[in-house]
């Protein structure tokens, strides 16, 4: 019978590992994708219900619509038939994540009429990225 630390990866528990990443995140150096400047890119920004099983009503873009820098916005009802529902969460229990439903089944992509989970994403907003003019 072989002794644990006869087990390599047993002699790496509780040691030290050298990360090659650290030297350029700790002075500053790190590059992450938010600062990567694309001319003319547009970002999505979602808006979400605040509120549980909340009815809605009706949605009015045109305020949105009239800001500086939006370029559409997504509802519902310019989804319909032309995007397929959303599968439920792998592994995430019924019902248990903004993008299922209640019954833990099939959902769509956004909400109609019903908001059924905090969190729940009712519209889709693009908009130009202010960092798509850095370069």
């Amino acid at each position: 019978m072989s002794k644990l630390n006869d087990v390599p990866s047993a002699r790496l528990v509780g040691q030290s590992v050298t990360r090659r990443e650290d030297p350029r995140l700790l002075t500053g150096r790190g590059r992450f994708t938010d600062d990567i400047a694309i001319a003319g890119l547009t970002c999505a920004m979602v808006l979400r219900s605040p509120h549980g099983h909340a009815l809605i009503k009706s949605i009015d873009t045109s305020a949105a619509l009239a800001m500086e820098g939006v370029v559409g916005i997504l509802t519902y009802d310019d989804l319909r038939g032309k995007v397929g529902d959303i599968p439920p969460q792998l592994g995430g229990g019924r019902g248990s994540h903004p993008g299922t439903s209640s019954a833990g089944g099939w959902a769509g992509a956004l909400c109609w009429r019903i908001g059924r989970a905090v969190g729940r994403q009712y519209a889709a907003a693009g908009c130009r990225c202010a960092r798509s003019d850095r370069r």
